[in-house]
């Protein structure tokens, strides 16, 4: 049987790229960044290397001496893009099936084109929590920043003199003070961070905190609310940051039949450093983590689907893109009337570039909400 080529549906693709549950911030925390490469090969981000950028040297020269040698020192983080998918398929006959009655009520189906775009935006939906969970958990885990950036309830805020000084204690504990928590996260890193990243159990905390509303609404130039709660800009201004993201969605960590439904984003609080993304892997970037993403390569079997690692390359220029085929009556899968076959690929991952370039507290509230 001969093969059916797989077409890049622009049209389609140009509408699904923008698909985004509400409530998901992992593309703001790691922007997407474009790159030139398909999945299983080593990448390399660059960027320099503070050691070398901050240490004092001696410039002065003698009436004929020689000047001092100037290099710069790079350093890299490697990482492989990996191939993600899933496809759609609706059945020509789909349009006829349902329609008319059905215990009494009237069923109208929308047009075939129409069933399949509303399948795929469902899909593309549901296809972005990967992403998600793979952002939270490098910029929400103690292992993707520097060993004297990591927090948790009950350290000393000054390690060194630690008997002098305050201790990171629970937003939601009911007598907290956390301005000198939030503080320390703001000035620690090497590289300042710009953006807090949290939950909204912690968020919920701190939005009620009184000593956080006390002092913030003090400070002058601070639009303030009549509202007792407190805003995520007031907040930003308040710590001089350029942003407060907090994670809202929810994840089904059991199954259909007996869902378990918990936060996507939970307990911990990040200050990182967010930037726009390089456009090239040859920039350098002081940024806490990206999401770059590249070209999808597939070849093409009998049935139409992707197949294996070889073969044609397409080049969205966007992290997801879609790829229709029609299976012909007899087909796999396609049944005796045939049926459409939607593709969404996706080559991407998410990449740590600079453990100091934020700052995190494990745990800092009791309870999820």
């Amino acid at each position: 049987m001969q093969a059916e080529l797989l077409v890049l549906n622009a049209a389609w693709t140009a509408i699904i790229a923008g698909v985004r549950p509400p409530q998901f911030i992992g593309s703001q925390v790691a922007p997407w960044a474009p790159c030139d490469f398909v999945s299983g090969i080593d990448i390399n981000l660059y960027r320099v290397n503070p050691a070398a950028a901050l240490k004092i040297e001696s410039t002065a020269v003698g009436r004929y001496g020689n000047l001092p040698v100037f290099d710069m020192e790079i350093d890299r983080t490697q990482f492989q893009l990996t191939d993600y998918g899933r496809q759609v398929r609706t059945g020509v006959a789909e349009e006829g099936l349902f329609n008319g009655q059905f215990n009494g009520v009237n069923f109208i189906v929308p047009p075939l084109g129409d069933l399949r775009l509303f399948k795929l935006k469902n899909a593309a939906a549901n296809f972005w929590f990967e992403h998600e969970v793979a952002v939270r958990n490098m910029v929400h885990t103690s292992a993707f920043y520097d060993a004297g950036l990591v927090f948790n309830v009950g350290d000393p805020i000054d390690a060194v003199n630690a008997p002098n000084g305050a201790k990171f204690v629970a937003f939601d504990d009911p007598d907290a003070n956390p301005i000198q928590s939030i503080q320390r996260l703001c000035d620690a890193p090497l590289i300042p961070g710009n953006t807090a990243v949290m939950g909204l159990s912690v968020w919920r905390a701190l939005e009620r905190n009184k000593a956080l509303n006390s002092y913030v609404r003090g400070i002058p130039g601070i639009a303030q609310t009549e509202s007792g709660l407190l805003t995520e800009a007031q907040f930003a201004s308040a710590f001089g940051l350029e942003k407060v993201i907090v994670g809202k969605q929810r994840v089904n960590l059991g199954t259909v039949a007996a869902p378990k439904y918990a936060r996507v984003w939970k307990r911990d609080f990040a200050i990182i450093n967010v930037a726009p993304p390089t456009l090239t892997t040859a920039q350098t970037t002081d940024v806490f983590c990206l999401s770059p993403f590249g070209k999808m390569q597939f070849q093409i079997k009998d049935a139409g689907s992707p197949y294996g690692n070889a073969g044609d390359v397409v080049n969205p220029g966007v992290p997801l893109a879609i790829v229709s085929n029609y299976l012909k009556p007899g087909e796999e899968n396609a049944g005796i009337r045939g049926c459409w076959q939607d593709c969404m690929f996706g080559c991407r991952g998410v990449a740590s570039i600079n453990k100091n370039a934020g700052a995190l507290i494990n745990d800092c509230v009791s309870n999820d909400v």
